[in-house]
């Protein structure tokens, strides 16, 4: 990031034709995700002092708050078979409801096309001496057998009889 008076004013990058400069005529949206945002703004000197002192960062500004409380989404997955078909897999798994349910969206905004599936969620305190919930919950209706670079599979589920 390039800051004049205080500012983000562009930013640097680099290309496979060198090093390269963008200046902004308006403000600067850093977005590089919940890792990579903390990390620019670290790596261009913004965030606590003493840490970027210590990294051997110049300070351009003390940001005290910039990296903490960082936490990944970590997630653990339980998955049950359902015995009847009405789960989002099965939508998923069969063509004819897949067409059913997006024509179903087109027309009256409902069904499953209408949710992201999440359809009851908790958020929680592991210890009671907490101040604020530190445990996330949600039920899908849907589980997943793998992610790859194209899309998520679901589980085949329910098994035919």
């Amino acid at each position: 990031m390039i800051i004049e008076q205080g500012r983000a004013t562009g930013v640097e990058f680099q290309t496979a034709h060198g090093r390269r400069t963008a200046h902004a005529r308006g403000e600067i949206i850093v977005s590089g995700g919940a890792y990579g945002s903390p990390q620019l703004l670290l790596l261009s000197g913004l965030g606590p002092a003493q840490h970027l002192q210590d990294m051997g960062v110049a300070v351009v500004r003390d940001m005290p708050a910039v990296g903490a409380n960082l936490h990944d989404h970590f997630n653990s997955y339980v998955s049950w078979r359902c015995a009847k078909p009405i789960t989002l897999n099965d939508l998923e798994n069969s063509p004819l409801r897949k067409l059913s349910a997006g024509l179903r969206y087109v027309l009256f905004r409902s069904g499953p096309m209408a949710s992201n599936g999440i359809h009851a969620g908790l958020f929680s305190r592991t210890d009671p001496r907490l101040e604020r919930p530190d445990l996330q919950i949600n039920l899908f209706e849907w589980s997943t057998l793998q992610r790859n670079k194209d899309r998520v599979v679901p589980h085949p589920f329910p098994v035919s009889q």
